[in-house]
């Protein structure tokens, strides 16, 4: 056991020689600035909090100012024949260097002095506002990953989400009704032209409820295994014919009106999120989410908690995805 009166000496040692233990001191001092502490770990926590796309994409760590990547500009397609005084032809695609500067994501939270006077500690409030401007900034970061857009004159200060970012496979379903067919048909677009295998399907919750329904008489498969993702989101799975693909529901995916009086329509995305062993969709993170306390603000006896985060979403590959826009959903009315 250690010693009450050890840690007193190691605490001493530490504020008494504070340039040696730069770090530590930071941590301890509270007059040495804003003190930063780490939420990711505390996000698996939260429960109901609808980020499926956040959590299943990974994070990798930055570093600079901007993120940086080889983006596939062309797959390989040479044949492999050769002369015997030859070589074999050298395949590797045509990869190209890309960047993207971070974008900085954040929500604050005040806990005021008349709630501090009112009775419950503040280790409580502080804990509970803390949750809830981490609830909102992970499911902002939920709708960015679609539909984030640094184009929109209105919205400078983001990064491009799947939406923007997917361009070369579309396929425009002119307000068909759902079907498998749809599917079908990104999936051999990607087997068939780019022999990769898609790793997912990404949909709106109300064109989740449309996959029992087009496979009631169809002896093609829907398998729910009762699995969930991380978040929480209950998936079915899709035996495809690029094998079985989790269909995953996301708050991020809008349904907007359609011509057809009272329908709704959507997109469908078929994602290829990794090849061979290589992530090609991530989020690029200079800043894990952290919690940074504010100088206080209204009647200057409360406190300001900031939850920040500074990433850039990375699509390396992205025709080896495909986007299904106009898509009918079931009339859930």
């Amino acid at each position: 056991m250690i010693a009450l009166e050890d840690v007193r000496k190691s605490l001493l040692e530490i504020f008494q020689n504070p340039a040696q233990y730069p770090d530590v001191f930071k941590a301890l001092d509270s007059s040495a600035g804003l003190q930063r502490e780490n939420l990711s770990a505390v996000v698996t926590k939260l429960t109901d909090r609808e980020t499926p796309l956040r959590d299943r994409l990974p994070r990798v760590p930055g570093s600079g100012r901007a993120a940086e990547w080889k983006q596939l500009v062309q797959i390989g397609g040479t044949a492999p024949w050769y002369a015997e005084t030859g070589s074999p032809p050298e395949d590797n695609g045509v990869w190209a260097s890309k960047s993207a500067p971070y974008r900085l994501l954040g929500k604050v939270r005040s806990v005021t002095g008349f709630a501090l006077a009112a009775g419950r500690t503040f280790a409580d409030l502080e804990a509970e506002t803390s949750e809830q401007a981490l609830m909102e900034l992970i499911q902002g970061e939920e709708d960015a990953i679609v539909n984030a857009d640094h184009d929109d004159v209105a919205r400078p200060l983001e990064y491009d989400g799947l939406a923007k970012q997917i361009v070369t496979n579309v396929i425009d379903a002119a307000e068909a009704e759902f079907s498998t067919g749809l599917i079908d048909k990104a999936v051999y677009k990607l087997l068939s032209t780019y022999q990769v295998r898609p790793t997912a399907i990404y949909c709106s919750y109300g064109m989740s409820a449309a996959w029992p329904r087009s496979l009631a008489n169809s002896v093609q498969v829907l398998l729910n295994q009762g699995n969930e993702v991380v978040a929480g989101v209950q998936v079915n799975r899709y035996a495809s014919a690029a094998g079985v693909l989790p269909i995953i529901p996301t708050p991020a995916i809008k349904s907007v009106a359609a011509t057809a009086a009272g329908r709704v329509k959507s997109t469908i995305y078929v994602m290829t999120e990794r090849r061979q062993g290589e992530q090609l969709v991530y989020l690029d993170e200079l800043l894990p989410v952290t919690k940074i306390p504010l100088p206080p603000g209204g009647d200057g006896a409360g406190k300001k908690i900031a939850v920040i985060t500074y990433n850039v979403l990375v699509v390396r590959a992205e025709q080896l995805c495909v986007k299904i826009t106009n898509v009918l959903e079931p009339n859930l009315a």
